[in-house]
């Protein structure tokens, strides 16, 4: 998410991530917004549930690898959609 953030932000709440979301911003296309929050909501919440269920932690390294690999194999997978043929691009200068 802080590829996609023009400054440091954090999210204390659902009403700010919500907020963030549906503000329109000539820099970052909501398509994007919305892959990266899925891709980070379903990891977080998987990550949860492996500690609580099967105490097995990972490392935020590889959570955020794991986000980031999830998001961009979701560009890829997109690429050839309207609308969606830049987004990897913009997913990368955001490195």
């Amino acid at each position: 998410m802080s590829r996609l953030l023009s400054q440091t932000c954090l999210f204390a709440d659902w009403g700010t991530l919500i907020s963030w979301l549906s503000s329109r911003s000539p820099d970052v296309p909501t398509t994007l917004k919305r892959i990266a929050i899925q891709a980070t909501i379903y990891f977080l919440w998987r990550e949860r549930n492996n500690r609580l269920h099967n105490l097995i932690s990972a490392s935020s390294h590889l959570v955020f690898s794991q986000i980031d690999r999830s998001i961009k194999d979701t560009l890829l997978a997109r690429r050839h959609l309207k609308g969606c043929s830049r987004l990897l691009s913009q997913w990368f200068t955001r490195a």
